[in-house]
């Protein structure tokens, strides 16, 4: 499936967390870089958490996002305050303007950041059995999906079911609904011009979608794009990894021009924040 515009590019961690990014933008870490010392002490300093103690992913995940949000609020990440609605969806409540949303999988996380409009993010690692993901897809998902599915064959379809799968999570998590939106009651499927986008009841939904595979050395259109580069950790070739799934999705573009998603990849991890 083609995927939606997006503008693509890497930044080291120090001179993302000192810039106060204008655009629409997702920040992608991806294992290679999650496997840095650096990132666990920054999210633990973020945390206050004492220097050594254990993270889980999603402490980990938590503690990188208050950085990433201390350049937009203008604040040092350990003074933010991250709530959550009654749907679970998280936002500050000093802060209202400040859209941001945050998806983690073994292998990469992923931060989506807007103001004024609702975001979603979500990365998905492309495993799993082939014939249970058929039988989800024909049970739960909408029938313009199931139908374009359903003709491709077994190499095809899990990377293909996986990505759908990304879509879908990426447009629920902007709505802040979960799955207590019924997975068929829409699609996420590219139109004739080969856009990516999202369709409820026959009618594009107002929203922006964009679409990538991340791999732990590069971000790539394809499941099977990005090839290793032979410079990435000192000339150490990364051992093969399960390419993630990434989509992230912007709802409603009250702005002057049409908005694009600048998805930024973390190239490196030196140097402790």
């Amino acid at each position: 499936m083609p995927k939606g515009a997006s503008l693509i590019s890497s930044c080291h961690w120090d001179e993302l967390t000192a810039r106060r990014w204008r655009d629409v933008h997702c920040i992608v870490i991806s294992e290679l870089q999650l496997s840095q010392p650096q990132m666990a002490q920054r999210a633990r300093a973020a945390l206050q958490r004492p220097e050594g103690a254990p993270l889980t992913l999603r402490e980990l995940a938590h503690g990188l996002l208050l950085w990433l949000l201390a350049p937009l609020c203008q604040q040092p990440p350990q003074s933010l305050i991250i709530s959550r609605d009654d749907y679970g969806k998280p936002f500050l409540p000093h802060y209202p303007d400040i859209r941001f949303n945050l998806s983690h999988t073994q292998g990469a996380l992923a931060f989506a950041f807007a103001e004024g409009c609702p975001v979603g993010v979500d990365v998905e690692r492309c495993q799993g059995q082939v014939e249970r993901k058929r039988a989800i897809a024909q049970r739960f998902f909408h029938p313009d999906e199931w139908r374009w599915l359903a003709t491709l064959d077994d190499s095809a379809f899990l990377p293909a079911f996986i990505q759908l799968w990304s879509h879908k999570e990426a447009y629920l998590k902007a709505l802040g609904m979960g799955l207590r939106k019924p997975l068929a009651s829409f699609s996420c499927l590219s139109d004739h011009q080969g856009e990516l986008g999202v369709w409820e009841q026959g009618e594009r939904v107002e929203s922006v979608l964009a679409s990538r595979w991340v791999h732990p050395w590069g971000i790539g259109e394809s499941f099977d794009a990005v090839l290793p580069n032979p410079s990435v950790a000192g000339g150490n070739m990364p051992e093969p990894s399960v390419p993630v799934a990434l989509t992230c999705c912007l709802l409603g573009q009250n702005r002057p021009s049409p908005a694009r998603w600048h998805i930024v990849m973390v190239q490196d991890a030196t140097g402790a924040s």
